[in-house]
């Protein structure tokens, strides 16, 4: 068989070979594309789909083959293999960067243009994964700049909690007034551009013509949500899609299949997916689509085929250091007739116990600016008053909390020097908001979702921070450290699904795994969690 591979215009691998089905579904894993016209299919380059061309048997000329040695080496210095890529991309696509950079208040960094090189490449249809902290507000605006994509109006659809910090960025970064949106826009506003609406409005809005960009699209990971359902409806016919997570996969492998159907719709059916992906299997009631298998694999769809990330430490060298730290308090029992009872009432008991209460009068004696997450009222009202004990200010933001009110407190905690603690709602607090006037992070409470930990101590760890991150786990029960240790296992199977080197783990989740444990039914009861905050 006549199999030839070459480099294209786009420093795309090409290929050319008689006809294989076989062939063919293998190269579509890497995100290969057929050339109607040229007739041959391309995808980049990266150390898997290298590897692949060579065990196949495709011959490169010898000019080839010397700038393909080039890139296996760049590949090889780089921790994550599609950085090479995007760094190519840039001496692809340059025309228009000018026109771009004009219309900034602020000059981009070099790194902040490589979405739009990966926007040009991918058709405008991608999702930004960059981890929390890098800065995608920013370089997702920057996409819509660009020649190929001024011309469209834009509909950003963002979580309440952060629609009015978007639109002050917007005016702040590109000098651009934007409307929100509370009722359906029938017609596009004369010298507006920008429009935004929650997830909630979402419902009530029509395709005018956007360019859409999802803010926090992990809120899209259920493909059997009325909102994942209302954001297939209303981008069915849009040319361009942008999704920002730095969260794509929060707790399973599976929650990959929404983001990537709403870029690349119909790429592959959900039971295909999980049959490949996730290891789906019938328990004898049904399909069990919680597991993780092929993970390489998916690594590689996922980075080959409209999606991109990167870590803060690679966009910027000089951001410091983070460090996770366990205190071990103590190992109260506590027992509940359900996971989220136990969840509950080692939370309400912490609050009360003399132990974890005296070890926040050293947090407060010792540290400078710090975030203390929670995820109860009980405790979060405990830490208030601890606050007004001890006579500090603070700033506290929870689910009462309006809307319009929330950047506001992050702007006063980061710039007025009295205030001494954030004390912030876990799920109200982990997104769209920069507190990297603190550098040290508590968690009173912890979370069942890796992701959102994650993004919680991300509000500190992130683009622009100049010091050492701390990062604290105050432990005081059994379920506490149980749970710590399940998060921190999922935290590094995630970091090792981006990097393409996480293993085959098993099927189950934290829920299902503490009810084990502690030998308790995994269902919550319907009272569990009305005492969140």
């Amino acid at each position: 068989m006549n199999l030839r591979a070459f480099f294209d215009a786009d420093a795309r691998i090409a290929l050319k070979f008689p006809y294989s089905e076989s062939l063919k579904n293998e190269i579509k894993t890497f995100g290969g594309e057929w050339d109607k016209r040229k007739r041959y299919w391309s995808f980049y380059p990266n150390l898997n789909s290298i590897d692949f061309v060579l065990k196949k048997g495709f011959q490169f000329s010898k000019s080839d083959e010397s700038i393909l040695s080039e890139i296996v080496d760049a590949l090889l210095e780089d921790e994550q293999q599609q950085e090479y890529r995007y760094q190519l991309a840039t001496s692809i696509h340059a025309p228009g960067f000018p026109d771009v950079a004009a219309k900034c208040l602020f000059p981009p960094r070099s790194y902040q243009w490589v979405p739009t090189h990966y926007a040009l490449s991918t058709g405008g249809r991608f999702i930004l994964a960059d981890a929390p902290g890098v800065g995608k507000t920013f370089e997702g605006v920057l996409v819509t700049m660009h020649p190929k994509f001024e011309d469209e109006p834009v509909l950003i659809v963002c979580p309440a909690n952060v629609i009015y910090q978007f639109q002050a960025e917007l005016l702040k970064l590109f000098g651009q007034h934007s409307i929100i949106l509370e009722n359906k826009l029938h017609y596009l506003v004369p010298n507006v551009r920008y429009y935004l609406c929650t997830y909630e409005q979402m419902k009530k809005q029509d395709d005018l013509g956007y360019f859409f960009i999802f803010d926090e699209a992990h809120r899209l990971k259920d493909t059997k949500t009325v909102r994942y359902k209302e954001a297939q409806r209303l981008t069915a016919k849009c040319k361009h899609i942008l999704l920002m997570t730095g969260t794509p996969v929060l707790n399973r492998s599976k929650e990959a299949f929404a983001l990537l159907n709403l870029v690349s719709p119909g790429f592959m059916s959900f039971a295909q997916f999980t049959k490949e992906f996730c290891g789906a299997y019938h328990d004898g009631y049904s399909y069990n689509t919680n597991g993780n298998s092929n993970t390489n694999r998916l690594h590689r769809y996922m980075y080959s085929n409209h999606m991109m990330r990167r870590e803060p430490e690679q966009v910027e060298s000089q951001l410091p250091p983070q460090t996770h730290q366990v205190v071990e308090l103590a190992k109260k029992v506590v027992t509940s007739d359900s996971v989220f009872g136990l969840y509950s009432d080692s939370g309400l008991l912490k609050s009360q116990d003399p132990t974890f209460l005296e070890w926040m009068d050293d947090a407060f004696e010792v540290t400078d600016k710090f975030l203390l997450f929670a995820y109860h009222k009980p405790m979060m009202d405990a830490m208030e008053k601890k606050a007004q004990e001890l006579g500090y200010s603070y700033i506290r933001i929870d689910g009462d909390t309006p809307a319009d009110q929330r950047h506001k407190l992050a702007e006063r905690f980061n710039n007025d020097p009295s205030i001494k603690v954030a004390i912030l709602s876990i799920t109200a607090a982990s997104e769209g908001l920069n507190l990297q006037a603190a550098n040290v992070v508590i968690f009173a409470e912890l979370y069942f979702v890796p992701g959102i930990i994650e993004q919680c101590y991300k509000r500190s760890h992130r683009s622009g921070q100049e010091r050492h991150v701390l990062i604290l786990y105050p432990l005081w029960s059994e379920f506490e450290h149980y749970l710590q240790s399940l998060l921190m296992e999922k935290m590094a199977f995630i970091t090792r699904l981006h990097k393409g080197l996480a293993d085959e783990v098993k099927q189950s989740s934290l829920v299902s795994d503490i009810a084990k444990k502690f030998n308790i039914p995994s269902k919550s009861k319907k009272n569990d969690h009305e005492k969140a905050a």
